[in-house]
């Protein structure tokens, strides 16, 4: 009997020992996924921003023919969206 109670707190030491093992192979690959998904995030907010600053400043030289050619207020009515949405 003394013989299975050792071989059953080694088990133990064995079971602990592998899960710390699995652990620290699964953390990095999660931290990886994550991180690039924060990462894809900030890109297609970027991607967003930039497009509705496009769209404001082509509405604004739309407007009429002096605005056409006024592009300093199409970049500040680019820039300003751009301000606003963050």
């Amino acid at each position: 009997m003394g013989n299975s109670v050792h071989g059953r707190r080694r088990n133990r030491r064995t079971e602990v020992g592998l899960t710390f093992i699995e652990l620290a192979l699964f953390v990095p690959a999660l931290l990886l996924v994550v991180i690039g998904g924060i990462d894809l995030a900030r890109a297609f907010y970027a991607s967003v921003t930039l497009a509705n600053a496009a769209e404001v400043g082509a509405l604004y030289g739309s407007r009429s023919v002096s605005a056409s050619s006024d592009t300093s207020g199409m970049q500040t009515a680019a820039t300003n969206v751009g301000r606003i949405s963050r």
